[in-house]
This record gives C-alpha cells, structure tokens and sequence, in this order.
C-alpha cells in the first residue's frame, strides 16, 4: 500500500475519534488567526496532505477553512474524509463547508452520497449547501430528489439552495416541470430575487425563447469602408462602426494586420475567420504573425474545420508553434494549440493548469485589513470596490499590488455582455493580454455572483491573472468556476453604463 493510502486511512481514523469524544481532545489551542495564513499558504500550494492534518482539529474554525479549501484545490484524494467530515462533523459550520467542497467536485459518484447525507441532516445552513452540491453532481438520482424532497414556501434560506441546486442539475439536463413549479411557489411566496432569476432561467429554458436577435447590418463597398474608418480614432470606436456593416472579407483580410491596435486587429481577425471557408494564405499569414491572439485564432479554426493538409499545418509545425509560446503569460494560447495537437495526435484534450508560478505575498497580506476598499474611476463615473482579503487572500494580494503600482490606470473595458458582465484590464486591450505569472482559483461557499461581484478571468481553473470583471446581475453558472474576490459597493449604477472602450482613469486604494 502506497504512503498516501497509509495516511488517508491513519487520517480517517483521526476524524472518526474527532467526532466520537472531541471534547476530551487534548491538541493545544489554535487562533483562527494563526491558522488563516498557514491554511491559505497550504491552499495555495495544494497540499492536500498537510490540509487534511487540519481536519482533527479541536478549533472548529481552522477545520472549517481547511475542509472549505478543498473548494478549491479538488484533489480527489481528500474525497473520503471530505465525506466522513460531513457525515460525523458536530460542527454544523464545517459539515455545511464539506457539503461545499464535494460539490465543487461536480462528481456524479458523489450523488447518492450527498442524497443520502441530506436525508439524515437536519441543520438548515447544511442542507441549503447540500442541495446546492446535489444539482453540481447531479445524475438521474438527482431529478426524482428534488421533485420530492419536502421544502416549505416560505423557508427562504433553504430555498435559495434548493433553486440553485435545481439550477445546475438542469444544466445537466436534468429538469423537470414539478421542479420548476416548486422553484416558482417558493419565488412566489416569498418574492426572493434570486430565486425569482432562477425561475425566469428555467422557464426561457422550458420554452426555448430564443436569446436577442443580432443587429441587422448593411452591405458597404470597400472604398466606402476604408474612408469612413479614417474618422476614428479609437480602435474600440472602430469596432463599433464595424458591427453596423457589413464589408467584405478582403477588408477584414487588410485591416488584421493594419497598425489599428490589438482590439481592432483580433476583431477583424475574427470576423474574417469567422465569415466563409478557411483562406489558406491568410489562416498562414496569421500563423507566422507572431501575434500570439492571431496564432490561437487561425490553429482554432483550423482545428475546428480538421482542414490540417489544406493549410500545410502537421503535428511538427504546431509543436514548434507550441514551443514558442511565452508560459505562463500566454497560457490562454497555448491551450487553443494543444486542442490541436491532442486532435492529430488522437487523443482526448484534457486540461491541465499552468505549474505554480506565483505564490502568495504573504507579508504584504498581513498588513491589510480583512475589507480593504479601492476607489475605480472610469469614463462613465467612479465606483467603490470592496475587496475580501479572508476570501481570496492571493488575489486580494495581486490586485491591490497592482493598485499600487498603477498598472490598471488607462486600461480598457474591452468585453461587454449585456446582463452579464463587463470586463477590463487586459494589457493588451484585446482579451488576449496577460502578466508573466497566473495565479490560484480560490473559490469561497459564502460569496456569490449577483450585480456588482468582482471576479477574476481565466482559460481555466488555477490560471486567472490580471483581467477582472463585473457582474450585471445574479450569475449563478460562474460560481465554484471563477473567483470572488470583492463588490463594487457604491457606483452600482455605473456597471450597466459602461461600454466596450470606456477606460478605467484609475483605481486607487481608500484608506
């Protein structure tokens, strides 16, 4: 048996005598505060085996930021006495932080087992985290649950989690009209906002409402097009123009490698990608750009058509292409690319997170105040940021040394999704831009998306950087995915008036 195994097992034992006689446990007092930066050292590192150490603890508070750290780190491993914690934890704080953390997994082996755990709880707090954690790892079993299980129309608390739950399990297809008829009372009854999005979510799906219709656009001759640009300055301004007309792809072709800016070239590249059959001399002109948004864009299109001999592209050429990629700041590329690879090479894509590149400043996080608050002027009027630095202490940490160091000041807003989320601070102004580190996913039970959370971008878990964004409204898919890490807390009407090319003038810290 390997050492792991040995000391799984010596851990479950561990957690068993915990919650037989923990109040003879004799392990010396621990501070939450002592326990919060070596949990979130360990956290970060993804040391599953010291992290587990934490689980017999007496301090309920470190067993709880221990067993919610798994959230995040989703080591396997850590399964069982995940389960065993949330089935024999007298703690009702770390058995709702285990019900969490098995649903970040999004396992449907777990299930039957969270199923079964609901059936013998009887903590509200828990069962909300349990019923959401169902619908994650939602299988058939999970469809005749929610129909059935018994919920009043007034309990908003578990109500909440049984709507979220029914959420992610129609995500999975698994949804049902009694579902959504018990999600519409319980809104009904108690005219709870996120429970009456989740109703307006499931209803659109029942009913197949098509999504807004695109804008129409007009035909424009290519002379025409060429003057009419020269009136703009901005690249953003642009792109704007663009999306009224429609020109033809000769002008996309010309335009990609004009000297317009980032966000206006990917945009043309794009659209001229996007618009007919793959043109060989351009995909190729893209592919020996050097530009690393053109290279992702053309191997994806080629990927996606498998027209690999038509365009000259083999095995060799996308590993060398690979090669050349500046990790971790072009990591986004990279992963387009190895899409690629794992297609001619047939094998199955599986993703795999940049190698940790970027630990937490821990010295600089002790100087900071559990809610620190940063002041974002923009074009359209200024807002205030509260950041939760007990949440998501390396990302806390990295965006307000970027603060300091005025890296924001003067960025764009380059992405804009109407009742969904604004985004900014790309350093290339197109979406493509990133710093020479990524950081860690750090996922919290107790923070949600709904208008203005703050959350961080990226090509997958463990890979997020310097690109934030707001959220328009409630936006339950993004949780467990992308990390919170503050609330824009004054200015929230500023949120749905800003635009692709508003800047961001700065972002200051309040003191």
């Amino acid at each position: 048996m390997c050492s792991k195994k040995i000391c799984l097992l010596f851990l479950l034992f561990s957690v068993c005598i915990l919650n037989n006689a923990q109040s003879k446990k004799k392990d010396k007092p621990v501070a939450e505060s002592d326990c919060r930066p070596l949990i979130g050292e360990l956290q970060d590192k993804r040391n599953t085996l010291k992290l587990l150490n934490f689980f017999t603890y007496k301090n309920e508070s470190c067993r709880a930021m221990a067993v919610q750290a798994f959230g995040s780190v989703q080591d396997t491993f850590a399964i069982p006495a995940l389960t065993q914690i949330l089935t024999s934890d007298i703690s009702t704080v770390v058995r709702t932080m285990a019900a969490y953390s098995l649903g970040q997994y999004r396992k449907s082996s777990l299930c039957s087992v969270l199923i079964k755990a609901y059936a013998n709880e009887n903590a509200p707090v828990v069962k909300r985290s349990l019923l959401e954690a169902i619908g994650k790892c939602a299988t058939a079993e999970a469809l005749p649950f929610f129909e059935n299980v018994v919920i009043g129309n007034t309990d908003t608390e578990i109500g909440q989690g049984y709507a979220k739950g029914v959420f992610f399990a129609a995500r999975k297809n698994f949804k049902s009209d009694a579902c959504l008829e018990k999600v519409s009372k319980m809104a009904f009854a108690t005219k709870d906002p996120f429970m009456l999005y989740i109703e307006s979510v499931l209803m659109r799906s029942k009913n197949k409402l098509p999504g807004p219709l695109p804008l129409s656009k007009r035909p424009i001759d290519d002379k025409a097009c060429y003057d009419s640009l020269k009136q703009f300055t901005s690249p953003y301004q642009k792109v704007k123009w663009f999306e009224k007309y429609v020109p033809s792809n000769a002008v996309y072709d010309s335009m990609a490698f004009s000297k317009e800016g980032h966000f206006f070239t990917s945009y043309c590249v794009e659209q001229s990608l996007a618009n007919g059959p793959t043109n060989p001399v351009f995909l190729k002109r893209c592919l020996e750009s050097k530009n690393l948004s053109f290279i992702a864009m053309a191997v994806e299109k080629i990927h996606k058509d498998s027209a690999w001999e038509a365009n000259g592209v083999d095995l060799f050429y996308l590993k060398k292409l690979q090669s050349n990629i500046t990790m971790p700041q072009d990591y986004e590329a990279w992963v387009e690319i190895e899409k690629a690879v794992c297609q001619l090479e047939h094998r199955k894509y599986q993703y795999l997170a940049p190698e940790f590149n970027h630990p937490i400043d821990w010295k600089y996080a002790k100087k900071l105040q559990a809610i620190e608050k940063v002041q974002i002027v923009t074009t359209k009027g200024t807002m205030v940021m509260s950041c939760y630095v007990h949440e998501a202490p390396g990302s806390v940490v990295n965006f307000l040394k970027l603060v300091d160091q005025g890296y924001y000041n003067k960025k764009y807003f380059h992405r804009m999704v109407p009742d969904f989320v604004v985004q900014g601070g790309c350093p290339r102004g197109d979406g493509w831009g990133a710093l020479n580190w990524t950081q860690r996913s750090e996922f919290s039970s107790v923070l949600n998306y709904k208008k203005g959370s703050v959350g961080l971008a990226s090509a997958g878990k463990d890979s997020e950087g310097v690109q934030f964004f707001i959220t328009h409204g409630f936006t339950p898919s993004l949780d467990g995915r992308y990390t919170i890490f503050g609330e824009i807390t004054q200015g929230l009407d500023i949120i749905d008036l800003l635009q692709i090319g508003d800047m961001i003038i700065s972002i200051q810290r309040i003191q």
